[in-house]
């Protein structure tokens, strides 16, 4: 069960970072360039972002659905991409009237992190519960898209 999750974490990761590649200078918001698909356990994923002497300051999702009433995401920093800095720790929650709203209101996208801030390069996300996620994308303090 490890070796498929490490599978698909990395499949994940390598695929993310070719589609971010493809969407980076959107000024308002992120288009649509990958999905994953997670499940009903805790599994995480870590990003390399090119912040060019920028701050992470926003982090968003485009969700496409959730399987669950609400889902966990905790988002954590560190200068490598196997640890995480418990101080620059980001936890948001996304529940299914949030996603209502979202798809409403915002073609799904949803702001999970405001005001962040952080000068790591690498950003680890872990997710408990079911989520498809079309999209992620970090912002600097000046509102440009990141390459992740």
């Amino acid at each position: 069960m490890k070796i498929l999750k490490r599978i698909a974490a990395i499949t994940l990761a390598l695929t993310a970072s070719v589609a971010m590649l493809s969407c980076a200078g959107k000024a308002d918001k992120p288009t649509k360039s990958w999905k994953v698909v997670a499940y009903d356990f805790t599994q995480g994923v870590s990003f390399n972002v090119t912040r060019n002497s920028k701050d992470i300051d926003e982090v968003w999702l485009n969700v496409g659905k959730l399987d669950t009433e609400e889902v966990t995401i905790t988002f954590t920093t560190s200068s490598s991409a196997f640890t995480s800095s418990s101080s620059n720790k980001k936890t948001a929650t996304i529940t299914r009237a949030m996603l209502k709203e979202a798809n409403k209101n915002n073609n799904g996208w949803i702001k999970v992190v405001d005001d962040w801030n952080v000068s790591s390069s690498y950003v680890r996300f872990d997710l408990d519960g079911g989520i498809t996620l079309n999209e992620i994308a970090f912002r600097d303090e000046d509102g440009k898209q990141l390459t992740a």
